[in-house]
């Protein structure tokens, strides 16, 4: 194949290439990307004090960062997921495959979410109805002295 012609396709790929990547950075938050960077330096910092390598990593040493993270500051469960998401995105970006991918990590996960289960839910609050503010406000617009009875009536 002549040489000028495969730089000539690959030449015209080239704007095709930088909106793809302008695209691609696009998909992901200023801010997220900082709780990222974030999480990544205490995922390195964790694994620099403990010595094993943090990329790659083994689905191991994510298990024991993030059980560590349980003893430590009692994370809840949804805060772990995240944990565990930054060390995979980290993986794929780098196009290693990513330590959640490991069936052993999913049994580790699914262990996590039996023996930290989320918070109890509140019982939710029932909506103030329109009715209600209408009333003491008719009682106020009618005689401006009772505002007392009608705010004590609303409480």
């Amino acid at each position: 194949m002549d040489p000028s012609a495969t730089a000539e396709r690959t030449g015209s790929l080239e704007p095709l290439v930088v909106q793809t990547a302008q695209l691609f950075s696009q998909a992901v938050t200023e801010r997220t990307r900082l709780g990222y960077a974030r999480r990544r330096r205490l995922f390195d910092a964790w694994c620099d004090a403990h010595d094993p390598p943090s990329l790659p990593s083994q689905p191991e040493t994510v298990m024991l960062d993030l059980a560590d993270k349980i003893g430590e500051s009692g994370a809840a469960l949804g805060t772990l997921r995240g944990w565990m998401a930054i060390v995979n995105r980290v993986h794929l970006e780098a196009g290693l495959i990513p330590p959640g991918k490991d069936p052993a990590m999913t049994t580790f996960l699914r262990g996590l979410s039996r023996a930290h289960p989320p918070s109890q839910r509140h019982e939710p609050m029932a909506a103030l109805r329109m009715d209600d503010p209408r009333y003491v406000l008719r009682d106020v617009d009618t005689d401006p002295t009772t505002s007392r009875r009608a705010r004590d009536r609303a409480i």
